[in-house]
């Protein structure tokens, strides 16, 4: 399988491989910016790049002129090249960290309940490169994809969304997924 979403860091492609249940779609690039030059890369080819909205000039970056948003979720937006299969999940508020605590908070539970001391524990954790290794970090996500199915929240949103572009790819139609 053609790998076709690119993330940012490692914690990210660890958890979005579960989520999706297919860790060889994801692709880790370094950083936000190679993710959005992992569009220049693929042509006119497929892809969805899953970034933090951490900036609020996501779409200033000169790669992303011919982005626009097609779609605000919860806790996301999403923009589509305007001729291309292209996409970008923007998880907000702020970075990855914030999204999964969020979502915690549905679930009146905190970080503490993971072996996590604090939350600046937790983004530095994220950090490391052996995050897959990592008991507390598969424990948290194991509880959140366990969980996420049986209530609405912003994951189920996401889900529900890239799951429509991951099946429908070249058919896609905005219309259709406005109303998704």
């Amino acid at each position: 399988m053609e790998r076709v979403v690119a993330v940012e860091c490692f914690a990210d492609k660890y958890f979005f491989g579960k989520l999706l249940q297919n860790e060889k779609r994801i692709r880790k690039e370094k950083n936000k910016n190679e993710v959005i030059k992992a569009f220049d890369k693929v042509k006119g080819e497929f892809l969805i790049g899953i970034v933090d909205e951490d900036r609020k000039d996501l779409l200033l970056n000169p790669n992303l002129k011919t982005f626009e948003k097609i779609k605000e979720g919860r806790s996301f937006k999403i923009y589509k090249d305007k001729t291309k299969y292209h996409f970008i999940f923007a998880l907000c508020p702020k970075a990855f960290e914030d999204w999964i605590c969020q979502f915690l908070k549905t679930q009146n539970k905190d970080l503490n309940e993971f072996d996590y001391f604090d939350f600046e524990s937790f983004k530095k954790e994220t950090k490391s490169e052996q995050i897959d290794r990592d008991n507390k970090y598969k424990n948290l996500v194991k509880h959140i994809i366990q969980t996420y199915p049986n209530f609405d929240n912003h994951i189920k949103e996401f889900k529900i969304h890239i799951d429509y572009l991951l099946t429908e790819t070249y058919n896609f139609n905005l219309e259709i997924f406005k109303n998704i």
